[in-house]
C-alpha cells in the first residue's frame, strides 16, 4: 500500500436514471454491536436526566467525544422512551447550534448516544467567569439559540425544556459557537394540536405548561426568560419552592427594577414583555423573535465578513456532485468523521448567509450573498443549488453547505479517507459491499440499483466490492477535479 492514493484508472460514470437523495438521518444508524469495539469509554463527568455522561474516544479517528449511557434495566419504560426520542431527534437534526450525534448503540443492558463533546462548558459557567455581559453579547448568544429553536419548530418539534443549563460552548475559544445539548423532553407536534403534559424547569416554564395544555409557543416563553436572566442575572419569577415559582409564573407582574435594568435598552425590555405574554396567542413565534430588531441589530457585530463569504461561495460554486458515491462520502466525512472544530469559520459563514436564521439556505439567501460577485445568473444559482442539495428539497442545509465549502484539498487526507473507509466497512472485511453502502446511506428507502451503481463507480478490479485502494483512488479523483 502506498502513502498516497493513486490516479483513477477508469472513467467515473455520470448520474443516470434513478435519483439519489441523502438525508443526515441516513448517516447515523442505531447499532446493536458492542460500543467498546469502536470507542474507549473514559471517566464519568456528570449526569443528565436518565443518563450518565462519560468522555469517550473513537478508536478509528482518535476524536474525543461524549457518550450518554442509559441503563435499559434500571429506568422506567417512559424514561427509555425519552432516550429513544432524543436519539431519533438527533439523527434528524442538522443545524450548527444543535449538538451533533455521531453514533447510537443499544444492547440488552444499556443504550448509548455518542455526540460531540462541548469542551467550552455551560453558557452560565462562561457568564460567571466573565462577571458581566453587554446587550450585544447577549443578543449574539440568543440569536444562536433562537435559530436552533426556529429550526426545531420548522421540523414540528417542541423542545419543552429550554434553559440556560442546556446551552453549551463547543470549545474554550472566545467566539466559540453555542450548542443546544439536551433533547430528552422534545416532542413532535402537528399544527394546531396542543400537548397535554407538564415538563421542564419551573423557572423557565410557561403558564400554559403549568396548566398542562401547550404548544410550540411554550419554547418562546422560555426564550424570554433566558434573555431576562442573561441581561439581569436573575429570574423574572421567583419562589422558595417549585409550587411558589409556578404560582409566580401564573400571577406575578413582570418587573424591570433595580440599577441593573437602568442601562438596558427599552427595545430589550419590550421584546421580553412580548415573549413573556401570558396569552400564548399574542406571543410571537420563534421566527418572528429571530427577526426582532433588538436581536438583529445587537447581534450585528458577530457576523462573518464579506471577504470570507466571497471565497467560501467561490468554493461552493466549484463543488461537483456528479458522482453519487463521492457526494455521499463527503457528507459522511462531514457528519461522522470531522469535528466542529475542523470546519472552523465556515460555521459563522453559514449563519451569515442564513439571514432568516432558519438553519437552511434558500435560493434568495444564496443569491443575496452572491451579489458582490459578477456573472451569476438565476440559472447559475439554480445549478449551484442542485449541485449541493443532497436531499433534493430545494434548500441547502448545514451539512450540505459544509460538504460543498470545506477545503477538501486540505481536509481529505489519507488518514481521513482510511477512517471513512473503516467506518463504512461494517464487517471489517477490508472491502465495502453494496449491502454496507445501503446500511450506511439509507438503503431502506432507496433503490438497490443506485448502490450497485455506486460500487461500479469505484470498483476498478470488477469484483463487486470496493477495497481501500480503490476507495482512495476514487476519492482522490474528486480532489483533482476541485483543483482544476
Amino acid at each position: 500500500m502506498g502513502n498516497t492514493c493513486g490516479k483513477v484508472e477508469k472513467e467515473v460514470p455520470k448520474n443516470q436514471g434513478d435519483n439519489f437523495a441523502l438525508n443526515k438521518r441516513d448517516l447515523v444508524r442505531v447499532k446493536t454491536t458492542n460500543i467498546r469495539n469502536d470507542y474507549s469509554i473514559g471517566d464519568k463527568i456528570g449526569n443528565e436526566k436518565f443518563a450518565a455522561l462519560h468522555k469517550c474516544k473513537s478508536k478509528q479517528t482518535g476524536q474525543r467525544l461524549l457518550v450518554k449511557i442509559f441503563s435499559v434495566t434500571a429506568i422506567e419504560p417512559k424514561a427509555l422512551e425519552s432516550f429513544i426520542q432524543e436519539a431519533e431527534l438527533l439523527r434528524e437534526a442538522d443545524h450548527p447550534n444543535i449538538i451533533k450525534v455521531i453514533d447510537i448503540y443499544k444492547d440488552e443492558t444499556n443504550a448509548y448516544i455518542v455526540t460531540e463533546y462541548c469542551k467550552g462548558g455551560e453558557l452560565l459557567e462562561r457568564i460567571t467567569e466573565l462577571g458581566s455581559l453587554s446587550e450585544n453579547k447577549v443578543a449574539s448568544y440568543m440569536k444562536q439559540i433562537i435559530s436552533a429553536v426556529v429550526y426545531l419548530h420548522s421540523k414540528r418539534i417542541i423542545h419543552r425544556d429550554l434553559r440556560l443549563e442546556n446551552v453549551m460552548f463547543l470549545n474554550k475559544d472566545k467566539d466559540s459557537c453555542l450548542k443546544l445539548v439536551e433533547f430528552g423532553s422534545c416532542k413532535h407536534f402537528e399544527k394546531n394540536v396542543r400537548v397535554l403534559e407538564r415538563v421542564g424547569s419551573p423557572y423557565f416554564m410557561s403558564p400554559e405548561v403549568i396548566l398542562g395544555n401547550f404548544d410550540s409557543k411554550c419554547d418562546v416563553w422560555s426564550l424570554g426568560v433566558m434573555i431576562y436572566v442573561l441581561l439581569s442575572g436573575s429570574t423574572p419569577f421567583v419562589g422558595s419552592t417549585e409550587t411558589e415559582i409556578m404560582q409566580s409564573v401564573l400571577t406575578s407582574e413582570l418587573l424591570f427594577e433595580g440599577k441593573k435594568w437602568k442601562k438596558i435598552s427599552n427595545e430589550a425590555k419590550n421584546l421580553i414583555r412580548s415573549l413573556l405574554n401570558r396569552n400564548s396567542k399574542e406571543r410571537p413565534n420563534a421566527k418572528h423573535v429571530l427577526n426582532d430588531p433588538w436581536i438583529k441589530q445587537r447581534a450585528e457585530n458577530k457576523v462573518a465578513d464579506n471577504e470570507i463569504i466571497s471565497s467560501t461561495l467561490s468554493n461552493l460554486n466549484q463543488f461537483d456532485n456528479q458522482s453519487k458515491l463521492q457526494r455521499a462520502t463527503l457528507a459522511f466525512i462531514v457528519s461522522q468523521i470531522m469535528s466542529s472544530d475542523d470546519v472552523g469559520a465556515l460555521q459563522n459563514v453559514f449563519k451569515e448567509i442564513d439571514s432568516n436564521g432558519d438553519g437552511l439556505l434558500s435560493k434568495k439567501e444564496i443569491r443575496k450573498a452572491l451579489e458582490s460577485n459578477t456573472g451569476y445568473s438565476d440559472n447559475d444559482i439554480e445549478i449551484l443549488i442542485s449541485k449541493v442539495d443532497l436531499d433534493q428539497n430545494g434548500l441547502v442545509n448545514y451539512s450540505e453547505f459544509l460538504a460543498a465549502t470545506v477545503d477538501w484539498n486540505k481536509e481529505m487526507s489519507r488518514d481521513r479517507l482510511v477512517q471513512a473507509f473503516k467506518a463504512l466497512d461494517a464487517d471489517h472485511s477490508g472491502k465495502i459491499s453494496k449491502e454496507e453502502l445501503m446500511a450506511a446511506f439509507g438503503g431502506s428507502h432507496t433503490s438497490s440499483k443506485i448502490f450497485k451503481e455506486m460500487i461500479n463507480e469505484a470498483d476498478i478490479d470488477g469484483d463487486g466490492e470496493i477495497d481501500l485502494e480503490e476507495f482512495c483512488t476514487y476519492m482522490e479523483n474528486f480532489k483533482e477535479r476541485v483543483k482544476s
